[in-house]
C-alpha cells in the first residue's frame, strides 16, 4: 500500500494491491473519515480530503485482515 503525496493538500492517492477500508483519524483520535472495502479496488485510489482542516492524521488501511497505520499530514 503506497499513499502519497505527504504532505497532502485536497487529494491522497493510494495504491493498493486489491479492494480496502481505510478509516481516517484526526490527531484527537476521532474518526473523521470511513471508507469501506467495498468501495475500493486494485490499483489506485483517490481520496477526497479537501475538507479536512490542516493537521496531522493517521490513515488506517486494511487489507486480508492486515491493518497499517501512516501519520499524513494537511497542508
Amino acid at each position: 500500500i503506497v499513499m502519497y503525496p505527504n504532505p497532502m493538500s485536497d487529494v491522497l492517492n493510494i495504491l493498493t494491491n486489491g479492494p480496502v477500508g481505510i478509516k481516517v483519524y484526526d490527531i484527537s483520535g476521532k474518526l473523521v473519515i470511513k471508507v469501506r472495502q467495498n468501495q475500493t479496488h486494485k490499483g489506485l485510489n483517490q481520496l477526497d480530503v479537501s475538507l479536512l482542516p490542516a493537521g496531522v492524521y493517521n490513515f488506517t488501511v486494511t487489507y486480508k485482515g492486515n491493518t497499517s497505520t501512516t501519520k499524513v499530514l494537511k497542508k
